[in-house]
């Protein structure tokens, strides 16, 4: 986790690996942090068979707007969802978990 120079925004970083013989492209829903649902943002496109280095970008005003900050978040719950490059339509859909302390 890291905060850009200007401290706008706090970034999960996450490596995202398609064993697929599809290009995708991965969205995250429903985030909260801490048990307070926030809005965030990931979209990022893997081609079939590589991997691809992104992060799920929250602004800071948002975990503020909560009585949070990104240096005190302890956990991120999403649904990280796939879908086919080609047509969009969805593959998988889960919900991860992340502990960050």
């Amino acid at each position: 986790m890291s905060a850009d120079s200007l401290n706008i925004s706090t970034e999960i970083k996450l490596k995202i690996e398609n064993s697929s013989d599809k290009s995708v492209v991965v969205s995250s829903d429903d985030f909260s942090v801490d048990g307070y649902s926030i809005n965030a943002s990931l979209h990022t496109d893997v081609a079939a068979g590589k991997a691809a280095n992104d992060s799920i970008t929250v602004l800071d005003s948002y975990l503020k707007d909560n009585g949070l900050s990104g240096d005190s978040i302890k956990e991120a719950e999403f649904i990280l969802k796939i879908f086919d490059s080609n047509n969009y339509n969805e593959i998988d859909s889960d919900t991860v978990k992340i502990s960050l302390r």
